[in-house]
């Protein structure tokens, strides 16, 4: 029994490890790819301060956020798929935060994207050195006292970027959610996840789908409402299963 269990954790590093590195067989080098990370964010406030929910506070007006994987002073570009809105940020802290999160935001941030507060699901992709945008440096906060009160506060500008047409009214279609566990190459693996959870977290909705001939995705759910998907996560993350991605299904 222990021996499967090591065989397990060990199939499971090794396909966390591809999702991390990408191996150029031509040069021999190992290049790491970028992270991309699609789930709920925490909106700031200082009552989450005084709730001990998070231990670093931020400024409001600023366009920064909080993220337990990504560096201090990494960009990303966090992304809102129901109006196809993006910003440009920078992470303050790297911190911890509530795991059904994937990171923690401030209000300007949420105004500029226009999240639902009730339903405040983004992707957040990190910008390496190399990508080709524009950060240009802002205005202090003594200089910004005499302009109009959404010009940032911090280091950075930020873009927002608008692919529709403005239409600022909140879509009524009901959004479906999954938690996505993993993509395995082989069959067996995938039915090996989806056992344990069902008989360790005790969950009756995973489901297994076929992404190509060697890809296979163990997800749980799907979920309508943000509040109903909260139990199931914290189940499977104290499975020690990291970084699960809340993907948008509709």
């Amino acid at each position: 029994m222990k021996f499967k269990f090591k065989h397990f954790f060990l199939i499971f590093f090794l396909f966390s490890c591809v999702e991390d590195v990408k191996l150029i067989n031509k040069n021999n080098i190992q290049v790491k790819k970028t992270f991309i990370s699609k789930g709920f964010t925490l909106i700031y406030n200082d009552n989450l301060i005084k709730k001990k929910t998070i231990k670093k506070r931020i400024d409001g007006r600023e366009y920064v956020i909080l993220h337990s994987f990504l560096e201090r002073n990494t960009y990303v570009k966090i992304f809102n798929p129901i109006n196809s809105k993006t910003v440009i940020a920078k992470v303050k802290y790297k911190t911890n935060y509530p795991i059904i999160y994937n990171s923690v935001i401030t209000n300007r941030i949420a105004e500029e994207l226009e999240l639902n507060y009730e339903d405040p699901y983004v992707e957040i992709i990190e910008i390496r050195k190399n990508d080709t945008f524009i950060v240009k440096k802002a205005k202090t906060f003594d200089e910004e006292k005499n302009v109009a009160n959404k010009a940032p506060v911090t280091d950075i500008n930020i873009n927002v970027i608008s692919n529709g047409t403005e239409n600022t009214e909140i879509s009524s279609k009901k959004n479906e959610y999954i938690i996505n566990i993993g993509e395995y190459y082989y069959l067996d693996s995938a039915k090996v996840v989806k056992n344990r959870l069902i008989n360790e977290a005790n969950l009756t909705n995973v489901k297994i789908k076929k992404i190509s001939k060697n890809k296979f995705r163990v997800y749980v759910g799907s979920y309508s409402l943000f509040n109903a998907m909260k139990d199931p996560y914290f189940a499977i993350s104290k499975l020690g299963f990291e970084h699960l991605d809340v993907i948008k299904i509709n």
